[in-house]
């Protein structure tokens, strides 16, 4: 197994790509999901600090319709 790229125990995230299965350690998968998450963060030229003042402001405002509701 562990010329697969899994080991005993592992836990396995199965997906389809057109009629073939892909299965891959979950660990794995979670990787790799960051690393397309990373990728297209970097392709966008937005800046850290912007996401960040913007997801703050969001979360404002997000917390203050819920109070109201």
């Amino acid at each position: 197994m562990a010329g697969l790229g899994l080991n005993q125990g592992d836990q396995l995230a199965v997906t389809l790509k057109g009629d073939q299965a892909v299965i891959k350690a979950k660990k794995q998968a979670a990787l790799d999901a960051l690393e397309q998450i990373q990728k297209a963060f970097a392709d966008s030229g937005i800046k850290e600090e912007e996401l960040q003042t913007e997801a703050i402001k969001q979360r404002k405002r997000l917390a203050k319709e819920i109070k109201w509701v």
